[in-house]
Formats: structure tokens, sequence, C-alpha cells
């Protein structure tokens, strides 16, 4: 038997957490195992989309043996960094190595030591202060009042002795969220056989008919709100040792796995783009969409800082029908949080993430890299047929030709810290750009980097050429929401200027206002 096993559910690849005490748990896999098993398996494996994480806490329950039963979430885990804090909610942009190690994931003498010290391990409490629990269920987007009302009449039918606990718990400000928990054996498989005893009487009574599939996971929200009240009634017999963890919800889970080429014979051409700047990133793609080659293949990589889902398709509706171009999108802001390099300034972190690229791109020689700002007037395929034969070197404003074993060696391998990297990686670009000996006759490339710029300058140099471009993208309006460094102004509306990011006073009127 194993001491300690916390089960991570997740329905999509994500980092996993590799040790002995968190085990992925994969729903298609859960469903798969239950599919095969008796008639209340499957029964659970056909509802697992409206049970939502407790089809792990099932499988868990008829399945695997531990002394300890513990339950997370591909974006929500318990804070095992023993750090003190108080509140409820951590908020963590990504989930990876360092990441994991912070916050005590990586530590499993910890862990298992602190489950063995307790009887249950539950979140710190969300203080709903403003409105109750129960409230909070009625108002709540999807759920319905009526069906955490089904479940107080089935505990006041078969187990009346949870009233009292219920009442106090939903008529209370303190909220138990998430599903999760770490509890000891005999404990775990109590509340498993009375959670899962009472939900399956709630599909008798209510059935769900008419439900949208959002509704139907109202199971998994019944399930947090039994959580409280069984907590609740373990309190209250004050013969078990609990201790509360904060949650540690994480935004970004995905794991970092390196491209590699999409064309045997491509030309690989990496380009900057950021959340604020995605406009003038998709101008210039479009100048390289323009002047291609259709008989030579493109491998566009799009790296970079917090480009949206709607920027991306929007990236990829640009190359969309055309054969010879393959676009994909490398996310440098996961990378630089996984090394350390967050801290960094911007340029700093810019610099960094073009001489880390060899680690995030295994399989690639070398490519192109283009910089924001600018506009190809020339085929790549030729920048980068002339220009391979002699790496590293600027072969056109903004425009690098970078070999990646070199790259890899020297800022990958040498030096390891990300000040280092991002210090020397901005001395390695800065001799590029001093060596570049310009242009001369028929521009291939030009970067707008001077006080007049053609998104705020109809009459600067080259500026029909970028409209031009421009118009050919969804963002030609945008533009004019840019400033002169390349980047968008964004339009602050009533709310934000009355109730600022950050504020006590937006999170107050959120919880207020929220449905």
């Amino acid at each position: 038997m194993s001491g300690l096993k916390i089960f991570v559910s997740s329905h999509k690849p994500c980092y996993e957490v590799k040790n002995d005490v968190f085990v992925p748990a994969r729903q298609s896999e859960i469903v798969a195992n239950l599919l095969q098993g008796d008639a209340e398996d499957v029964f659970m494996a056909e509802r697992a989309d409206e049970y939502c994480e407790l089809l792990t806490q099932y499988y868990a329950w008829k399945r695997e043996d531990a002394q300890y039963y513990g339950f997370g979430h591909y974006r929500r885990y318990f804070d095992f960094s023993q750090r003190g804090r108080k509140c409820a909610l951590i908020r963590a942009e990504y989930l990876n190595a360092r990441t994991a190690a912070a916050f005590g994931f990586t530590d499993e003498k910890r862990i298992v030591g602190m489950a063995e010290q307790y009887d249950v391990i539950a979140p710190v409490p969300l203080n709903y202060y403003i409105k109750s629990v129960y409230w909070q269920y009625s108002n709540g987007e999807f759920l319905h009042s009526e069906d955490l009302d089904a479940v107080l009449d089935i505990l006041k039918s078969d187990f009346p002795e949870y009233l009292p606990a219920a009442e106090k718990y939903l008529k209370g400000h303190y909220l138990y969220t998430c599903n999760l928990f770490v509890m000891k054996r005999e404990l775990f498989f109590a509340y498993s056989e009375w959670l899962f005893a009472i939900l399956k009487k709630f599909y008798a009574v209510r059935g769900m008919a008419g439900y949208s599939a959002a509704e139907r996971r109202a199971p998994g929200h019944l399930g947090e709100r039994l959580f409280g009240i069984w907590l609740t009634r373990l309190q209250e017999q004050g013969n078990y040792k609990i201790a509360h963890l904060p949650i540690v919800l994480f935004e970004n889970t995905s794991p970092l796995l390196p491209l590699s080429p999409a064309f045997s014979d491509g030309v690989p051409v990496f380009l900057r783009a950021d959340g604020d700047g995605a406009a003038l990133s998709a101008v210039t793609l479009s100048s390289l969409i323009s002047h291609a080659d259709a008989k030579r293949r493109y491998d566009i990589i799009v790296f970079g800082e917090k480009l949206n889902q709607e920027d991306k398709a929007k990236f990829s509706e640009m190359v969309q029908g055309k054969g010879n171009f393959s676009l994909r999108f490398l996310d440098s802001r996961a990378y630089a949080d996984e090394a350390g390099a967050l801290a960094l300034s911007r340029g700093q972190r810019e610099a960094f993430a073009v001489v880390s690229l060899p680690e995030q791109t295994r399989e690639f020689e070398s490519a192109l890299v283009l910089g924001r700002r600018m506009l190809l007037r020339t085929d790549a395929a030729k920048l980068w047929d002339n220009s391979k034969e002699s790496l590293p070197k600027q072969c056109a404003e903004g425009v690098l030709a970078l070999d990646f074993h070199s790259l890899h060696e020297e800022f990958c391998v040498q030096c390891c810290a990300a000040q280092e990297r991002a210090m020397r990686a901005e001395e390695f670009l800065h001799t590029l750009r001093e060596n570049f000996n310009g242009q001369s006759g028929e521009m291939p490339s030009v970067c707008f980097d001077g006080a007049k710029v053609p998104w705020k300058c109809a009459d600067c140099p080259y500026a029909a050429e970028f409209l031009a471009e421009a118009n050919k993208t969804s963002y030609a309006e945008q533009l004019r929401f840019y400033d002169k460094e390349g980047r968008k102004r964004e339009k602050k509306t009533l709310f934000d200027k009355l109730f600022p990011q950050g504020s006590r006073r937006r999170s107050a009127a959120k919880k207020l206002f929220r449905r």
C-alpha cells in the first residue's frame, strides 16, 4: 500500500509533477477503465463531464490503494511550501519546474510528513463576506438553487444528522472550493461513500432535463458544497486534526515541448510578436507573405509574450490555404518564467528570448529572426539563401540570421543564470547591429525606429507600403491606438477609472455584482 497519492485531474496534456506523490489522472483514461467495470462504474463514466474532477475521486476510491488520498487539478494545487501564507488563493502565471519547486510540489518528504500529521488537509476557505454560501450558489452562473435544495432534502431524509452542519455552513460566509483535499484512508472512504450516495440520488430526484452542458456540471459544483458541509460536521465533532492550505491557481499549465521543423527544406523564420504589439507584427507577417516565392516553403514560428488566442487566430488566418506556409506559436514568456527571467527588463527578456530559441526548438540548425516594427520588401528566402553560409549576422534591417548550434553552446550551456545570459545576449545582438554595413540599392527591409512612424504619420518614408500591408490584415483600424513605440494603448472604461485594476474597491464591486 502506498503512503500518499495525490491524484491530479486533467482532460488535456499539461505539465506533470513527476514524483511518487502526484499521480496524473487523465479523464479519458479513467472513463475507459470505468467502462470495463460494474453498472455503478459505467454510470459514472457516462456522466464524466457532469461529475468533473469528482470522477477522479470515485476512481481513486474504487481502484487505488493508499494510506492517504489527495486530489488536485491540472491548474489548482495546494501550496505545500509552508511559507505561512494565510490567503485562500494564490495566483501564478505558469506551472513548470521552477514554480513546482517554489510551491513545494517536489519535496515529497515534506508533503508526506504534512499528510501524516493531520486527518484532513483542506483549502483555506474563501471569505465570501458580502453574502452567504447559499446565496453564492443560488446566484452563480449556470447554477440553480433548486439543485442545492434537492441535495438538502436528500440530507434531511437520508442523513438528518448532517442538517445542523449544512445550515451552519450554507448560512455562513466561508466557502470551500475546488474539491481539493488530502485525507486519511478511513475518512476518505467514509466521505466518498456518503458523497456519491447523495449525488446518485440527486440524479433520480432532479434529472437535469433541459440543462445546457455547463448547467449539467451541477454534480461537480454540488460536491464542493457537500465537502464544506461534511468538513463542518467533522470540525464540530472536535476529534480530528484538520489543517488548511492555500490553493495555487496556475494560469497556464501547457507543457514546454520543443518545436521541430515543419518542412525538411523550409525557410525557417522566427517572428517576434507580443500581445501589446500584435498589429505591427501582423503587418510584418503580411509583408513576408506578399513577397514569398510560391515555389519555396516557409516555416514561421511566432514567438513573444502574452499573445492571446484571438491574435493567434488572426495570424493563422493569414496563411490559411497557403500550402507552402506553416505557422506556429512559441510562448517565450513561459520559458522565461521557468528560467527565472521574468524579473528582467523588457529589453533584456527580448534578448534572452532570442538567444534561448535553440532550447525551445531543438532540431532547428539555424534561422532568420525578424524583429518588431519592420517591413520586408523582398523574399525572405533570398535573404536566407544569401546569409546561411556566414552565420551569425544581421543580413538586413531588423533581420538576423543565426546559427542555433553556436547560440546553444554560448548562451545555454556556458551560462545558465538568467541575468548573465540576458546581459551577454544584449551585448551579442548589439555587436551584430554594429557590424551591419547597411543596405545599398533597393532596401530589402525597413525598420521603423524613429520619431516618425507610418501608423502615426502618413507622410513618413515607406508609409504607403506599410499601410498597404496593414490593410491586408484585420488590424488596420487598431493601429491608430498604437503609440510611436509600437505598443497598443488601452482605452480605459469608466468602470476601470472608478475601480482600478488590483484595488480593494474593484474586488468588492466584482463580488457584489457577480452573478
